[in-house]
């Protein structure tokens, strides 16, 4: 998702237009997730690339100059109207957004809730009339919307929240449903060699990194610049004071086993989505034997990733980082 990306055109009141795929068949270069934002002179986000987003930015452009918004579809074989050879096709929602009008307000505020931590959707009717509702909670900000939908759009937006994927919707009227989530946070117990890399491949894959280490010259600005928080200080105070909820994922390495245990054993109870351990068989089944006697059940020990990351072969550090961000980012698709 770009919206997080999105601060930067809107805090210098930019107009820009969204572009999102809405409906997808067959094959094709995109995902249901594919979004990008156009400017009339630059572009964040992909929508697939090549021919395809050349096309987009293009209509992209044209909705920002005239205003409105624009459903295409784009049937991607050689007799259609985008030249490829993928056979399938593809619905994309175009949605221009300008500093003058009452939506940017509403878009501003979106991204403002999100990077704050909290889930939103923005409902987009499309027809038979244009309307935007913004859900936020329990709460709601509607532009557009008769009384008679308002409810149904916010029904619309509360299941697409709990479900955490964008819809659309299509009976009695037509609307983009849009889950807006806020950065999934990655928290690594331990600023080593595999946690440097691993920091700089999550920020690509828009992560909100948290690093947390109780040696100052491993936990710092300089060694993890794309990090939101670096913390040097006691594993245990420092853990406690978390929020580790459903969208967080956890690495730990830090600098001996027995720290990997007790910075272990108070996160496995969490609401932490992935728990991971780096560490060889023999040091995970110590280590696990250990929470055993300790008193930790079964069922919250099966829930460690341990040892961690997907079998690629990975040796260095920056493979280990690969092979533990693929884990992580299938984990994260399969919500």
């Amino acid at each position: 998702m770009i919206y997080q990306e999105l601060e930067r055109f809107v805090d210098k009141k930019i107009p820009f237009a969204l572009v999102a795929v809405i409906e997808k068949r067959g094959s094709g270069p995109v995902s249901m997730d594919s979004r990008m934002a156009v400017t009339f002179d630059d572009s964040i986000g992909t929508v697939g690339g090549g021919v395809l987003e050349a096309r987009a930015k293009e209509r992209a452009v044209s909705c920002l100059e005239n205003g409105s918004s624009e459903v295409i579809q784009f049937v991607l074989r050689e007799d259609g109207n985008v030249d490829l050879i993928c056979g399938g096709e593809v619905k994309l929602f175009i949605k221009p957004f300008l500093p003058e009008n009452p939506d940017y307000r509403l878009m501003e505020k979106a991204i403002r809730f999100s990077k704050q931590g909290t889930d939103v959707c923005m409902g987009f009717v499309i027809s038979p009339f244009e309307g935007v509702y913004l859900h936020t909670g329990s709460t709601g900000e509607d532009l557009g919307i008769p009384e008679g939908i308002k409810e149904r759009i916010k029904e619309l937006c509360e299941q697409t929240a709990i479900e955490g994927k964008s819809r659309f919707f299509k009976n009695e009227f037509s609307a983009f449903i849009e889950y807006i989530s806020r950065k999934p946070m990655l928290v690594l117990f331990g600023g080593g060699h595999v946690s440097y890399y691993l920091s700089k491949i999550a920020s690509l894959n828009g992560f909100s990194i948290t690093v947390i280490d109780d040696r100052p010259e491993y936990a710092n600005r300089e060694r993890f610049p794309e990090a939101e928080r670096v913390i040097a200080g006691d594993y245990g105070e420092v853990t406690d004071s978390l929020t580790l909820d459903g969208n967080t994922y956890i690495v730990i390495q830090t600098r001996g086993h027995e720290i990997d245990k007790e910075v272990l054993k108070r996160v496995i109870n969490s609401n932490a989505v992935y728990i991971s351990m780096i560490g060889s068989r023999r040091k995970v089944n110590l280590i696990f034997r250990r929470l055993r006697e300790e008193g930790i059940p079964e069922d919250l020990l099966r829930r460690v990733r341990a040892p961690v990351g997907l079998d690629i072969g990975s040796e260095t550090p920056p493979e280990i980082a690969v092979s533990i961000m693929a884990q992580i980012i299938m984990e994260r698709r399969k919500k």
